[in-house]
């Protein structure tokens, strides 16, 4: 459960305590529960296609537009 993961979806990932051993083997015990794993599967695609490019595209247009007027400026 580092702060750098904190973004991810409950949903689509299972949490343990940083460098505690006995609470990773818990959460893969868990992972391994078919029930969790086959819910899991479905709602990571879920969360995965909010980041596909056709979804992402419209975020990194303008900073591109921005990148590039900023260029032609600098010459």
């Amino acid at each position: 459960d580092l702060p750098e993961s904190k973004w991810m979806s409950d949903k689509a990932s299972i949490r343990a305590k940083c460098f505690d051993v006995n609470d990773y083997a818990k959460a893969l015990l868990k992972a391994a529960d078919p029930k969790i794993s086959t819910k899991m599967r479905k709602d990571s695609r879920t969360f995965a296609r909010k980041f596909a490019w056709e979804n992402v595209i419209d975020a990194y247009e303008p900073f591109f537009y921005d990148v590039i007027a900023k260029e032609k400026k600098g010459k």
